[in-house]
């Protein structure tokens, strides 16, 4: 049996080939394009995918895709209603199946998965193990921003979870928006800043976090995911003591400190 899996239309777009459960081929659609995390409907790393298999997508028994469109719409739409501030929110899930029919010439069903069993799933499945807990910290899925998996075999079960607008993921990315890089894109440039820091803002940012039972909450008067662009309010630099930095500053002692702070903190 042959399984295709697709990411796409968000950043890093991919595909990868399963038959009967091995790898076949997997590839980012940025290697054929030469564009930075390429987004597009990975059509030449499909294509390359069918040609290690020496297939066609007529050949495919099942198209697998990321994430559930009509959950991430909910949330997108949850989002703009409650947005006070910044840009509209895009609500870009409504055309998601159209798009990748068209786009692969598929006509049969097409398997949405939950983005973060997805996640969850292209670690536990590789990693040799048969019985494995599984944390998964993203920016968002649909909905959820944390989720806890116990992997057994071939099942995977979901334990719990922390659903937006609580986010680790955001929260590093509304650092690395503060220390003037871009979000979703630069966070290896704040984690290598790290390395040339000390967690001397450590206290200040681990104050807006708060571990319960289940996961933890955020301090929403500080960190704002749904109306700041940015993912904070203007009170950060007063509880950091020094302003954001913008893009093309020169990078000082206290932005590594920062975001050696962020990395303690995580």
């Amino acid at each position: 049996m042959l399984t295709l899996g697709i990411s796409a239309y968000y950043h890093d777009a991919a595909a990868c080939l399963l038959s009967d459960g091995r790898i076949v081929g997997a590839a980012q659609e940025e290697r054929f394009t030469r564009q930075k995390y390429d987004s597009a409907l990975p059509v030449n790393a499909v294509r390359y995918c069918l040609e290690e298999a020496g297939a066609t997508i007529a050949d495919v028994d099942r198209l697998a895709f990321y994430e559930v469109p009509r959950h991430k719409r909910s949330r997108q739409e949850w989002q703009a209603a409650r947005r006070t501030a910044g840009p509209e929110v895009r609500v870009t899930a409504q055309d998601t199946e159209a798009r990748l029919r068209d786009g692969l010439q598929w006509t049969r069903e097409i398997h949405f998965v939950d983005h973060h069993r997805a996640h969850a799933a292209s670690a536990y499945y590789v990693s040799g193990f048969d019985d494995a807990a599984v944390l998964v910290c993203d920016a968002v899925g649909e909905w959820d921003t944390t989720t806890f998996w116990h992997g057994r075999g071939p099942e995977l079960t979901r334990l719990g979870g922390v659903r937006f607008p609580a986010s680790l993921g955001l929260f590093y990315s509304c650092l690395t928006s503060y220390l003037g890089y871009r979000p979703n894109s630069d966070e290896y440039k704040v984690m290598g800043l790290a390395s040339y820091g000390k967690p001397t803002y450590e206290a200040s940012l681990r104050a807006l976090l708060e571990i319960d039972g289940g996961g933890f909450t955020m301090d929403t008067d500080v960190l704002d995911f749904i109306s700041e662009p940015e993912g904070h309010r203007s009170n950060l630099a007063e509880l950091l003591g020094v302003p954001a930095r913008r893009p093309g500053q020169p990078v000082l002692p206290h932005h590594a400190d920062i975001a050696a702070s962020g990395q303690a903190v995580l």
